[in-house]
């Protein structure tokens, strides 16, 4: 909300917080189109998702709850810090917070075990070979 409304995290939860305000009309403070929850979200997907987008499309002015707005922003940041398709992330209930909590891919995993064999090695050539030790020499019997 804060990317889309150019305004600092903190005033935003200000105005929830201090206000007492619901997130729609947080985002309507703010200054924010409710066109930014719905960006790729379609009508044939599975509530609670369905019931979000039908609201928004048949009314001027839709009121959304909290947990629908919670709910559209969690499958936003879902996609956009996994990049999987909308349509992928909306099987499963329970999908977009897994992928949120996994954090963001490496770009190609493969290549970053690669990488990690690599700087392992450099390390080993980086050291200087231990020095062997000279077999002890045998004192002379006295």
């Amino acid at each position: 909300m804060a990317d889309a409304s150019g305004k600092p995290v903190e005033t935003i939860l200000a105005l929830r917080r201090t206000q007492r305000l619901d997130w729609i009309d947080v985002m309507r403070k703010s200054d924010i189109k409710l066109n930014v929850l719905f960006e790729g979200v379609e009508g044939r997907f599975p509530e609670p998702y369905k019931a979000s987008w039908t609201e928004w499309r048949m009314k001027y002015r839709p009121e959304l709850t909290d947990d629908q707005i919670r709910e559209l922003v969690f499958l936003q940041l879902a996609h956009r810090v996994s990049g999987r398709p909308m349509a992928e992330l909306v099987r499963t209930p329970t999908l977009p917070m897994e992928v949120l909590a996994l954090g963001k891919p490496s770009p190609r995993p493969e290549t970053a075990a690669a990488r990690g064999k690599a700087k392992a090695k450099e390390d080993d050539e980086d050291e200087p070979p231990a020095k062997k030790k000279a077999p002890a020499r045998k004192q002379p019997a006295r």
